[in-house]
């Protein structure tokens, strides 16, 4: 099941834009930023499945109809921004839908490393999903030290992502593993050179999930991309420095 949170007052000359959220998270995380968006677009927050206000379910092996759903409940000529598991079905909406663009916030087409890709390291990963599995609230409260580092967040962006946060119950273990299998094994480099829409890609030099170096080349291989690097910004970037993200993003969508 998708939820879409429609704004609560639509502007008909503002464009739209689709915000997806990271694995484990919600629609909650752009609380802090909500007022902010809201003065250049009409921002559409979604929760994906089995997290933030849905009920408990399976994370579907192909994202094809998440992306469905969610292309169902939101203005046709959107922008869509994903940030880190998110980008994966940006990427894939991008390459199957006409999209007027889409933004990529910490996220790139393949978030583990390969032989021929940066990434995060396999093992590292794979240490990160089997904690998960055996003690959930010791692996998350890691996932987010690798997320901030020893940085400090404001106070409105610690209580965002607080309640942002979808709960590892133990009827919601399987789907956030089934999630996190996708983020493990997903792999859109293939679509790039399909994606015709404007894409922008923010990310930070201080990232320890996806190196800049990802996010380079995931820039060279999108036709019509933009990339913008913050120093000293890690994975969370919206919610470290919004006041520096949301301009990148008020530039973008009205340069469309």
């Amino acid at each position: 099941m998708i939820t879409v949170h429609a704004p609560a007052q639509q502007d008909p000359h503002r464009p739209d834009l689709v915000l997806l959220h990271g694995w484990c998270m919600s629609s909650r995380i752009w609380d802090c930023v909500l007022p902010q968006l809201q003065s250049f677009c009409n921002p559409w927050c979604v929760d994906l499945p089995n997290h933030g206000a849905n009920p408990p379910a399976e994370w579907p092996a192909d994202p094809a109809p998440i992306i469905a759903a969610i292309a169902a409940q939101v203005p046709a000529n959107a922008m869509w921004l994903g940030w880190s598991l998110a980008g994966l079905l940006v990427l894939q909406a991008a390459a199957t839908r006409s999209l007027r663009g889409i933004v990529l916030l910490a996220a790139n087409p393949k978030f583990v490393q390969c032989a021929d890709w940066p990434g995060m390291p396999a093992a590292s990963f794979a240490q990160f999903s089997d904690g998960f599995a055996n003690d959930p609230e010791t692996a998350l409260i890691g996932f987010q030290k690798l997320q901030f580092g020893q940085r400090s967040l404001p106070r409105a962006a610690q209580e965002a992502l607080f309640a942002a946060l979808t709960s590892p119950q133990t009827d919601r273990l399987l789907g956030l593993q089934q999630a996190l299998d996708y983020l493990r094994d997903g792999d859109a480099r293939q679509t790039l050179s399909a994606i015709t829409c404007p894409s922008l890609i923010v990310g930070g030099s201080a990232d320890r999930l996806v190196p800049v170096q990802a996010l380079e080349r995931t820039a060279s291989s999108l036709p019509q991309s933009r990339l913008r690097l913050l120093p000293d910004v890690g994975h969370a970037l919206l919610l470290e420095q919004p006041d520096v993200v949301s301009p990148q993003l008020q530039e973008f969508l009205h340069g469309l």
